[in-house]
C-alpha cells in the first residue's frame, strides 16, 4: 500500500506543469462577495455622513468636497461611471462656490477628469489651482500627471527634473511612469519598489496601490512568478482588491493556458465592478476555444459597457481596436482615433490612427503616421506589433521581423491569441 502511494505521488510530481503557477487555493478565498460588500457599506455610510451634512447646508462646499470624493471612492470600487458623474459634479460645484480659487479643490478636480479621460481639462484645472497659489511640489507633480496624458513629455520631464526627491513616494512613482515611458523597465520597477518601500509603514491603502501597480510591472517585464507573488500579498492586506484579482486572471490566461480558472476570476470580478475590459478577455478566451457565437456575446457586452451614457472617452483606445479588428469597421476605428487625437496627442493615440488607417486599407498613409509617431517613441508592445505589420505592408520586411522578435518578448502581456499571430507572420517574412 506504501509503495502504491509513493508511486502515485511520484507520478503527480512528473504531471505537474512547471510552468504553471496559479493555484486555486491561492486565491480563492477571495473569490467570496463579502470583501467589497464590507468595504462598499464603508463607502456607502461616508456618503449618507456627507449627504446629511449637506441637506442641512445646501451651500457648504467642504461637505460637497468630502461627499464627492466619496463618490469617487465608490467609483473605484464598482467601477459604476455615474458615481465618478456625481463625484466629479460635486467637486465642480464645490469649487465654483469658492470662484476656483481653492488649491485642494482643483486638485481634486484635475484627478477626477483624468479619470474621466478629460485629459485638456485636468491640465485646466491645475492651470487655476497654480493661479491659486497651489503649493508648488504637489502643483509640479499633478502638471506632470497631465502634461504625460497630453503627450507633452518635454515639459513633463523639466517638471520631474525640478522636484527630483528620491525619498518622497509621489516622486517616486511619477519618476517610475516616467522610466516606463522610456522603456526602461528594469528602472522603472525599480522605482516603484522605492515608493512602496517609503509607504511600507505610512499608508496601507497607499502601500497596496503600489503594490498592485508593481505587481502589473513585474508582469509586463516578464517577472510572472514575482507579479503573482505579489498580487496574493496585496490581497492578503486588502481581499477586496479586484485589480490584484484581475492580474491573476491574466496570470491563469496567459501564462497558465487554464481559462477555465481564469473564465471563474472573471466572472466573480464582474459580479462586483463594472469593467468592460474584461468582456475582451472573455471574447479571447471564446476565440480560443473556437466558439463565435461566444465571442460575439462577449464582443457585444463590452460595447454596451463601454459605449454607456457617462463612459465618454474613457474606453477609446479599445473602442478603436476591436472597430478596427473584430468587427471589421475600420471607418468608425478611424473617426474614433481622430477623435481621441483631438484629446491627446501621445504615441499610443497614433498608433490608434495608424493601425486604423491599415486596417481600411490605407497602408501608405498608416506607414506615415508610425514612421513620424509611433516607432521608437513608445515601447507598449501592441503599438509594437501594429508597427511590424504596417512595416511589412510596405516592404519594410527587416524591421517588421525586428519588431515582431521584441514583441515575442512581451508574449505575457500580448496574451496567447497575439502571440501565435506574431509567429505566424515571423514564419510567412522568413518564407518570403
Amino acid at each position: 500500500m506504501a509503495r502504491i502511494f509513493i508511486l502515485v505521488l511520484i507520478m503527480l510530481i512528473a504531471c505537474k506543469d512547471p510552468e504553471r503557477l496559479a493555484d486555486p487555493a491561492d486565491y480563492h478565498v477571495y473569490l467570496h462577495k463579502k470583501f467589497v460588500a464590507t468595504k462598499e457599506h464603508a463607502i456607502r455610510k461616508e456618503i449618507g455622513f456627507w449627504s446629511k451634512r449637506l441637506e442641512k447646508d445646501t451651500g457648504n462646499y467642504l461637505d460637497q468636497h468630502r461627499l464627492g470624493l466619496s463618490y469617487l471612492e465608490l467609483f473605484r470600487l464598482k467601477g459604476n461611471t455615474m458615481h465618478l458623474t456625481t463625484g466629479d459634479s460635486l467637486l465642480r460645484s464645490s469649487a465654483a462656490k469658492l470662484d476656483f480659487k481653492n488649491p485642494e479643490l482643483l486638485f481634486s478636480l484635475s484627478q477626477a477628469s483624468i479619470a474621466r479621460h478629460e485629459f485638456r481639462r485636468a491640465h485646466s484645472d491645475i492651470e487655476l489651482a497654480e493661479k491659486a497659489g497651489a503649493d508648488p511640489y504637489t502643483l509640479s507633480l499633478l502638471k506632470f500627471d497631465a502634461a504625460m496624458e497630453l503627450g507633452l513629455y518635454r515639459e513633463a520631464r523639466r517638471l520631474l527634473t525640478a522636484v527630483k526627491n528620491e525619498t518622497d513616494f509621489n516622486y517616486l512613482v511619477r519618476k517610475s511612469k516616467w522610466e516606463d515611458h522610456l522603456g526602461r523597465s528594469d528602472q522603472a520597477i525599480t522605482c516603484m519598489e522605492q515608493a512602496t518601500n517609503v509607504m511600507r509603514e505610512r499608508d496601507l491603502n497607499l502601500y497596496c496601490w503600489a503594490l498592485s501597480n508593481l505587481a502589473d510591472m513585474y508582469g509586463h517585464a516578464g517577472r510572472i512568478e514575482e507579479a503573482y507573488k505579489t498580487y496574493l500579498l496585496v490581497l492578503k492586506m486588502d481581499p477586496a482588491n479586484l485589480h490584484c484579482l484581475k492580474g491573476i486572471a491574466w496570470i491563469t490566461w496567459s501564462n497558465d493556458g487554464d481559462p477555465g480558472s481564469a473564465r471563474s476570476i472573471i466572472d466573480f470580478i464582474l459580479s462586483q465592478k463594472n469593467d468592460p475590459e474584461l468582456y475582451l478577455m472573455l471574447s479571447d478566451i471564446a476565440e480560443s476555444k473556437k466558439d463565435p457565437a461566444q465571442k460575439a456575446k462577449w464582443l457585444n457586452a463590452f460595447l454596451e459597457k463601454a459605449e454607456a451614457p457617462g463612459t465618454g472617452r474613457m474606453y477609446n483606445k479599445y473602442l478603436v481596436q476591436v472597430h478596427a479588428g473584430e468587427l471589421n469597421q475600420a471607418g468608425k476605428a478611424l473617426d474614433l482615433a481622430r477623435e481621441e487625437l483631438k484629446n491627446r496627442l501621445t504615441p499610443e493615440t497614433y498608433d490608434g490612427l495608424s493601425w486604423a488607417l491599415y486596417k481600411n486599407g490605407q497602408y501608405e498613409q498608416a506607414y506615415q503616421v508610425t514612421k513620424g509617431s509611433v516607432y521608437k517613441y513608445t515601447f507598449e508592445p501592441d503599438a509594437l506589433f501594429h508597427s511590424a505589420l504596417i512595416f511589412s505592408a510596405v516592404g519594410e520586411t527587416e524591421k517588421a521581423k525586428n519588431l515582431l522578435n521584441a514583441c515575442l518578448e512581451s508574449s505575457f502581456e500580448l496574451g496567447p491569441l497575439t502571440t501565435n499571430q506574431i509567429r505566424e507572420k515571423l514564419k510567412e517574412l522568413e518564407g518570403q
